[in-house]
């Protein structure tokens, strides 16, 4: 049965689950966190509730922000914590029966919210997941495709998703060790354990920014060894040799994001090479990732 306060009237006979928007925010340039709101703010979707949780802030500009926020945003204030703290405490805090996480400096089109229930609604063990656009220091279209196979060695959908906040609670939250980035990455692999169904927005409703001083590219890419080490630490079946290559050879060429040699090969990287030698071609690999999906996107363009 469904909790009636997770449950509003959309004005019609209908009635709509509600979906709380969670923002976390810690030092972001003011401007960055107005696009953020503004964007959950403008869902077309009306069941929603949005909350701001400001993680011990000192920027006096990001205080003055957040103290002259409109009074439909729910504003929690903590001690500085980390974003897996941060979130739990927003998500714990939330009456919503779906959640759905944003960073302080990213934004999602009008759409999301709306088309993610839609398509969720049948469901109860899933989530919803869209592609990424990126912005900021690169401009790219990323079509995430959810690929439990491939997920211990990398992440394969972005933090932003639609996810029920029972099953977000029955997989263990965010992992507030997880300090040295990957805890998106973390979660996502507890989904994959769980068996959670992952449904596909294909619409590019996310918007990520990438900057050099970001979490991912100034944390998690430069001490990707050991993220995945200390991840595999946490899950040993799931990178055992032959649980991965099972794993792979068992899911179809359409299923996954990269061609099953290609998987094979990087994790064998992985247990294979010493640590700078591997992070050394992670690095590489990221980088000409990064300048394809350029090319291809300049090529679309054409």
């Amino acid at each position: 049965m469904n909790d009636p306060n997770d449950i509003v009237s959309s004005g019609s006979d209908s009635k709509s689950p509600k979906v709380s928007i969670v923002i976390p925010c810690y030092n972001t340039q003011p401007s960055f966190l107005e696009q953020a709101i503004e964007s959950a703010r403008g869902q077309s979707y009306p069941a929603k509730e949005i909350i701001v949780i400001d993680d011990g802030t000192t920027n006096p500009e990001t205080i003055k922000a957040i103290d002259s926020l409109p009074t439909d945003i729910k504003v929690i204030r903590q001690q500085n914590h980390g974003l897996s703290a941060t979130r739990n405490r927003a998500i714990e805090a939330a009456s919503g029966r779906y959640i759905l996480p944003l960073d302080s400096d990213d934004w999602i089109e009008p759409y999301f919210v709306e088309e993610a229930v839609n398509i969720i609604i049948e469901y109860q063990n899933a989530f919803v997941y869209p592609w990424t656009q990126t912005f900021g220091n690169y401009d790219i279209l990323i079509r995430n495709r959810w690929s439990p196979c491939e997920q211990p060695i990398v992440n394969t959908i972005p933090y932003c998703i639609l996810i029920p906040k029972k099953l977000w609670d029955s997989i263990g939250q965010y992992d507030v060790n997880m300090n040295l980035g990957g805890e998106d990455w973390d979660f996502n692999i507890r989904l994959a354990l769980a068996k959670a169904n992952g449904l596909c927005l294909p619409r590019p409703a996310f918007h990520y920014r990438v900057s050099s001083d970001g979490v991912l590219h100034s944390i998690t890419f430069k001490r990707y060894y050991e993220v995945i080490r200390k991840m595999e630490r946490k899950y040993p079946d799931c990178y055992r040799p032959s649980h991965m290559f099972r794993q792979l050879r068992s899911v179809p060429a359409c299923q996954r994001n990269y061609p099953w040699l290609i998987a094979v090969t990087f994790y064998s990287a992985y247990k294979l090479l010493p640590n700078r030698c591997f992070s050394a071609l992670f690095r590489a690999v990221v980088f000409l990732r990064t300048v394809m999906r350029r090319y291809r996107a300049a090529q679309n363009l054409r």
